[in-house]
């Protein structure tokens, strides 16, 4: 042989996939037949496969899922030429179908306009005020806290009208860190104590719906 081992010929060699195929092989048993007609084919088969060798062709019988390298050795030989040529294929697999991709999530929705309530607009008012102020950015973090007492009331997690205007102070309190931020929001809080005032007394239905016309506002500050 190595008197025949006068020229080394690198090509591709055209393959095809035979099994049940969705641009993957969705499990075994499938085959990798060799196109063409060669002297010699040398596999190598990794693990999570197991495969017969028939010449060109390569039966799998058992195929773990995920990606599989195959490595093939392809040798011609021109007797008359005395030449002989060798292609060292690498023939990826995929086993398994693979899940669709996961959908993008969808934009966030813009907040709409803040709608008219009956506490003077209060909402509207709110956002009107906030929208004026040189820490705005911190209205949607105070909506929240809003919104978050409201529904606490309403689900009886706060005992009583009094907690909740004691909650409302307390968490505004940790989001306004800086002192400027508190002496600029304390002015907003004016104007809507002074709405509150001219609707106070309010039952506790009342007062969920008065804070959260005002997370509503705070919501749709830019």
């Amino acid at each position: 042989m190595n008197a025949l081992l006068t020229m080394l010929l690198l090509s591709q060699v055209p393959y095809d996939i035979e099994g049940e195929v969705v641009q993957v092989v969705k499990g075994a048993p499938f085959a990798v037949v060799m196109q063409g007609d060669a002297d010699l084919y040398f596999w190598q088969v990794p693990k999570g496969l197991t495969a017969i060798e028939q010449g060109k062709r390569l039966q799998v019988t058992k195929a773990a899922a995920g990606e599989h390298k195959i490595r093939v050795k392809i040798i011609s030989i021109d007797w008359a030429a005395k030449k002989v040529s060798q292609t060292d294929q690498v023939i990826a697999i995929r086993v398994g179908v693979q899940p669709d991709p996961e959908p993008d999530d969808p934009p966030p929705v813009p907040p709409g306009p803040v709608p008219p309530d009956r506490f003077d607009n209060v909402g509207q008012q709110a956002a009107q005020w906030a929208a004026s102020l040189k820490s705005k950015a911190l209205a949607g973090k105070l909506a929240q806290t809003w919104q978050g007492v409201a529904d606490e009331l309403e689900r009886g997690q706060i005992a009583s009208i009094g907690q909740a205007v004691a909650a409302i102070k307390e968490r505004n309190n940790s989001v306004l860190t800086q002192q400027a931020d508190r002496a600029e929001w304390q002015g907003w809080g004016a104007k809507v104590n002074q709405v509150w005032s001219k609707h106070w007394p309010l039952d506790r239905s009342g007062v969920v719906e008065f804070y959260r016309a005002v997370a509503g506002g705070l919501q749709n500050v830019k």
